[in-house]
């Protein structure tokens, strides 16, 4: 009976092969749990989101449209009052509404507003305007 017996050489190769192996596995399995910790939360304000009225004063009927898109805005109301810019969500807090830096490209000016969101994303609330999803 003959026994087998693998060279120096041999059980180098094998070993370096299962070691990287098991760290090839191990790195790929963290770059995997950290994509997923990195991701980033969806937008919730993208979309076109609509409001109008009447002004009980003088019976004057208004609109206003906002467009969030990939981080730019665009607002249209009844007059000839327009803004477009960028924005960026810069806090979320527990009850789902959200901290937005807008920067205006129209008015050269950086400021925040705050959004209350719907649970059922119908519509959102912007300085106390309910804006619904168009």
């Amino acid at each position: 009976m003959s026994t087998f017996t693998l060279k120096p050489k041999y059980l180098l190769a094998i070993a370096a092969g299962l070691a990287l192996l098991v760290f090839g596995s191990i790195f790929l399995t963290n770059k995997v749990q950290f994509a997923d910790m990195t991701q980033s939360k969806k937008d919730e304000v993208t979309g076109t989101w609509h409001a109008q009225g009447v002004t009980q004063k003088d019976n004057y009927a208004w609109f206003v449209d906002y467009t969030f898109k990939n981080g730019r805005y665009d607002m249209k109301t009844d007059s000839a009052v327009k803004d477009t810019g960028t924005y960026s969500i810069v806090k979320r807090f527990e009850d789902g509404s959200i901290q937005m830096s807008k920067t205006s490209e129209t008015f050269s000016k950086t400021y925040d507003i705050y959004i209350t969101i719907d649970p059922n994303k119908s519509f959102i609330m912007i300085d106390g305007m309910k804006l619904y999803k168009k």
